[in-house]
């Protein structure tokens, strides 16, 4: 797509019009096409920008995005871990648990042990002291 549109012809008759040798202005519309087009190729055409751009902003695009999956890669490995990791604790507070239960269990069967052990006591006073005191109530009833 060419950039610039420039009509030799159109220049000549122009010059030639302003009073310029029509030799002089054929050389001169020559040279300024010539000129044109060497700087021409220096000349930036909105669609070959716009080109140049998507296709750089593309390429950064990719490598952002490369660059943030590794980053999400590394927070999803982190989270394993520390999942393994939580895991390892929750298993020892679970097996702390259950230490504890059955060492409470036998506590309480123990003193299951006690209490009947007690009550058996208590039942053997009870027996001893009557068998001690109805004796000495009756003497003491006696001797009234």
């Amino acid at each position: 797509m060419q950039a610039i549109k420039f009509d030799t012809h159109t220049y000549v008759k122009e010059l030639t019009g302003a009073g310029v040798t029509p030799e002089v202005a054929e050389i001169h519309a020559m040279t300024v096409a010539h000129a044109f087009g060497m700087f021409i190729d220096g000349v930036v055409t909105k669609d070959y920008l716009d080109a140049t751009l998507d296709a750089r902003f593309s390429a950064q695009d990719a490598k952002f995005e490369k660059r943030f999956a590794a980053i999400d890669q590394r927070f999803v490995d982190l989270e394993m871990k520390f999942d393994k990791r939580f895991a390892a604790i929750d298993q020892r507070f679970v097996e702390q648990d259950l230490k504890f239960e059955k060492r409470f269990s036998n506590i309480e069967t123990e003193l299951g042990f006690v209490k009947t052990a007690i009550g058996s006591l208590n039942r053997q006073t009870y027996l001893l002291m009557g068998g001690v005191f109805i004796p000495l109530v009756l003497k003491l009833g006696e001797l009234l």
